[in-house]
């Protein structure tokens, strides 16, 4: 199993637009098998900070859906009007894995 998590800052004014546009995608992924993202807003620290997080089987059913996801048009369109709600810049992926401490 691994993580997906999303780091990003959202623009003054457009955060319903944003909430708005991560839910479409949530609805139009679940057709290509993705696993739905939860979102949580920080209460503290830097303005419309916002984390996206979803689980995967693994890195590479991650990639794989990543790929088939690039070349829908549809979906290109859709993360198009997520991205222009957010900050320059402010984007940040990562893919954990758990590391073991036995």
């Amino acid at each position: 199993m691994v993580r997906h998590v999303a780091r990003c800052v959202v623009k003054f004014g457009h955060y319903k637009d944003w909430i708005a546009a991560v839910k479409a995608e949530n609805e139009a992924g679940v057709r290509f098998g993705m696993p739905v993202y939860r979102v949580y807003s920080a209460n503290v620290g830097i303005t419309n900070e916002v984390f996206c997080e979803a689980e995967y089987e693994s890195s590479a059913e991650f990639e794989r859906l990543s790929k088939v996801l690039d070349e829908d048009p549809e979906w290109s369109k859709l993360i198009g009007i997520e991205l222009s709600h957010l900050v320059d810049g402010s984007l940040h992926h990562y893919l954990l894995s758990e590391v073991s401490l036995d």
